[in-house]
């Protein structure tokens, strides 16, 4: 499954390059968000990554609000997130970073 938030579409382009080449499914960050869809039901050996732009250095607070309300009902093998440039990073490494900052 690939999160993705594109404010002019590079990292759209991205995401789905990235969901097709691993057969993903894809969500679009800011639709899932004023849908109020938060619960994601994950498969066996299913992988998570999300692909967003850098402002500042940092992930668009999109990202990071939406982070924090996700919910899945079974843990992924070892999530990803890919953003462009950054570094890839876990999902809990990521809400931390995230929780620390608020």
């Amino acid at each position: 499954m690939i999160f993705y938030f594109s404010g002019c579409g590079n990292s759209r382009f991205i995401a789905e390059s990235i969901a097709q080449a691993l057969n993903e499914q894809l969500v679009f960050i800011p639709e899932a968000e004023r849908e109020g869809h938060f619960d994601y039901t994950l498969a066996e050996d299913e992988r998570v990554g999300f692909v967003f732009p850098i402002y500042s250095w940092c992930p668009p607070q999109l990202v990071m609000d939406f982070v924090q309300k996700l919910k899945f009902t079974k843990a992924p093998n070892c999530p990803t997130m890919y953003g462009w440039p950054s570094p890839v990073a876990t999902m809990a490494g990521l809400r931390k970073r995230f929780s620390a900052n608020n």
